[in-house]
């Protein structure tokens, strides 16, 4: 839709899963479509080179979109607020559009999620958003799936 709907000269598809990235790629080059650029990244494995600049700096965007992925940096992996606003206001120059999912580990085929601690909620989230990002907008999206668009502060 980004590509289609967007005069975005380019936009970069990053994960640190490579099946997906794969089928990324394989879906690109099917239909010809060139503005989305995939790359495999895993924001947790920073590895230092003298080369080449770092990830934030090459991948550095306008708008980053963090698509369902926080509830896991924070709920499976144990991350931070702070480290995880942190690296994607790194690689922001403008705008973030990053998704909370109220549910957390939730499973839609099974109608089922797993017990979420005290601390994770929505009012929590907005706060911890806000500490890093304006916040513009937040729209419900679907029953797990919380869109806040907001503008990176200095």
């Amino acid at each position: 839709m980004l590509e289609k709907k967007t005069t975005f000269e380019r936009i970069i598809c990053t994960d640190y899963d490579t099946n997906a990235i794969d089928k990324l790629y394989r879906y690109l080059c099917d239909n010809e479509i060139t503005k989305i650029i995939p790359a495999i990244v895993d924001v947790n494995q920073q590895i230092k080179q003298i080369l080449f600049d770092s990830n934030e700096k090459r991948f550095q965007s306008d708008l980053v979109c963090a698509l369902a992925i926080t509830h896991h940096l924070f709920l499976s992996q144990g991350l931070s607020y702070d480290y995880v606003f942190s690296i994607i206001r790194n690689y922001s120059r403008k705008y973030v559009a990053i998704e909370f999912m109220p549910l957390g580990l939730y499973t839609p085929k099974y109608d089922d999620a797993l017990a979420l601690p005290d601390w994770y909620t929505e009012e929590w989230f907005a706060r911890k958003f806000e500490i890093y990002f304006e916040k513009i907008s937040r729209t419900v999206l679907e029953k797990n799936r919380i869109l806040y668009i907001g503008k990176v502060l200095d």
